[in-house]
């Protein structure tokens, strides 16, 4: 299987959901737990988003902030600030860390490397 087809496994009481990582359009860290949006439905994991970001290692997943680890397919606008904020396809604006900021437009492509 290719590497950016490998589904992120999630642990739950009953077993393990597998979750195609297209579907993810961000995680949010809560704590030593994250919360996993999906185009249809939140999911709560009892990881850490450390955790999840290293099994989502897909260059299409970048961490853009301490709290927000997010696909950048599933990006619609970038709107300008200290940080910044991103506007995923579900409507939800999540704020870039400043210190971030630079290497999410490179990522976006909106600037080049220099």
């Amino acid at each position: 299987m290719h590497p950016s087809h490998q589904k992120l496994i999630i642990p739950t009481r009953e077993g393990y959901e597998f979750i195609d990582p297209d579907d993810i359009l961000y995680c949010e860290a809560d704590g030593n737990r994250c919360k996993v949006q999906t185009t249809d439905t939140v999911i709560k994991v009892s990881r850490p988003l450390k955790s999840i970001e290293e099994q989502l290692s897909d260059d299409r997943f970048f961490r853009i902030h301490q709290s927000f680890l997010v696909n950048l397919d599933q990006v619609t606008k970038y709107i300008r600030g200290t940080g910044g904020y991103l506007v995923m396809t579900c409507g939800h604006e999540l704020k870039v860390a400043e210190a971030r900021k630079m290497d999410v437009l490179r990522k976006l492509r909106i600037i080049e490397d220099e």
